[in-house]
């Protein structure tokens, strides 16, 4: 083929033409969502993906020291399994990166961790870990003392007991 000749007498630009096809025919999905939700709502979840057909997501209700940074199968053991779904996506083959949304059942309070992974036929690909929490308080820091106020009503919380993990 002419255009094949013609790229070999250019390796640097197919060497670069052939990163850039592999690069989109990589799949990728991630889940966006507030990491302080009210109690009983349902939660609206932004879903990017490219070249995934479905995705894997369960809720695990988590204890209230989780953190991102500390979630794994042990952590996971620990946990209670609320909800587990799978995700069927439009198809779209064109390499493009695609946004959609879900809502998913309001919860109780308390913390949970999102965990999901693409589900594709030829593969599965590792795991993604969103922890967050369900709560009616917000906190506020004004000068050297903490504000805690309902969400739902703005009303200060009077004798409201907070604990700290060191944040």
């Amino acid at each position: 083929d002419k255009q094949e000749a013609l790229l070999d007498s250019f390796p640097f630009v197919k060497n670069l033409l052939k990163k850039a096809v592999t690069a989109t025919k990589v799949s990728q999905a991630e889940i966006r969502l507030q990491q302080y939700q009210l109690p009983g709502k349902s939660i609206l979840c932004e879903v990017r993906v490219r070249n995934v057909d479905s995705m894997r997501l369960k809720i695990w209700k988590a204890p209230y020291y989780a953190e991102h940074s500390s979630v794994n199968d042990t952590l996971l053991k620990r946990c209670l399994l609320i909800q587990s779904r799978d995700m069927k996506l439009p198809a779209a083959n064109d390499l493009n990166e695609h946004i959609t949304y879900i809502n998913l059942a309001g919860l109780s309070t308390g913390k949970y961790i999102l965990e999901y992974w693409e589900n594709n036929a030829t593969e599965t690909k590792s795991k993604a870990y969103i922890v967050f929490t369900v709560t009616t308080l917000t906190v506020t820091v004004a000068d050297d003392c903490l504000l805690v106020f309902d969400k739902i009503t703005g009303r200060p919380v009077r004798d409201a007991i907070v604990l700290s993990l060191g944040q």
